[in-house]
């Protein structure tokens, strides 16, 4: 009997990084920041801290 079965999700079965981008694109236009047009400049800030990648996106700790 099959009792747990585990997914990894993203970047396994699918890619969902477009999605992601997509997100942050329309969360930083709604609230005034810039976030790169191009997925792979935007992949480059992506993969460091949240607080770092907020950073680049031009948030501030005010912003909360």
């Amino acid at each position: 009997m099959i009792k747990l079965i585990i997914f990894d999700y993203d970047g396994v079965i699918v890619d969902s990084f477009a999605n992601c981008h997509k997100v942050y694109q329309i969360m930083c236009k709604k609230l005034g920041k810039k976030c790169p047009t191009n997925l792979e400049e935007f992949r480059k800030i992506y993969g460091h801290r949240s607080a770092e990648l907020y950073n680049q996106l031009g948030f501030s700790p005010e912003d909360k």
